[in-house]
């Protein structure tokens, strides 16, 4: 029943959108880019929560503790997330944005909303970090690029 909530959900922000064809795919999972947010959606039967994650960016390789410093306080009671959570991939250093919804409590309106706030608070995240990273020098990449798809989280 989830599951079917979860399409139902998927299909109604694919109208809104303009892309009437947005479906999870077989495992559940579909990418989407919005405003330069590469958005990942992820179902997870057993629970019935629907994830929502995007990459914001590599860790600066000078300032780290500064931005983290920033992350931990924009976490705080969600503050500055909207209710989604900062949090770091340490194995691919980089910097994420996560937010689990119960798919089967929200309305079709309220899932466009969350997804629209999530997409707001990413970007600004993804801009704040990539400033981060400007200051880095001559160092390189760290982690994979914001705008690159991510694997599976839950497989």
């Amino acid at each position: 029943m989830a599951l079917q909530s979860c399409n139902s959900l998927m299909r109604y922000l694919g109208v809104e959108i303009g892309i009437p064809a947005l479906a999870l795919d077989e495992e559940h999972c579909c990418a989407l880019e919005i405003d330069s947010v590469v958005l990942n959606f992820e179902f997870d039967e057993p629970s019935g929560l629907l994830f929502l994650y995007a990459n914001l960016g590599p860790v600066p390789a000078f300032g780290a503790s500064l931005l983290y410093e920033r992350l931990l306080a924009a976490n705080l009671m969600g503050q500055s997330t909207e209710g989604a959570t900062l949090g770091l991939d340490r194995e691919a250093q980089r910097l994420m944005l996560h937010r689990a919804l119960h798919a089967q409590q929200l309305a079709d309106i309220e899932f466009k909303e969350a997804v629209e706030k999530f997409v707001d608070v990413a970007e600004l995240w993804i801009r704040l970090i990539g400033q981060a990273n400007d200051q880095r020098g001559s160092e390189g990449d760290v982690g994979a690029p914001a705008s690159t798809p991510m694997p599976h989280l839950l497989a």
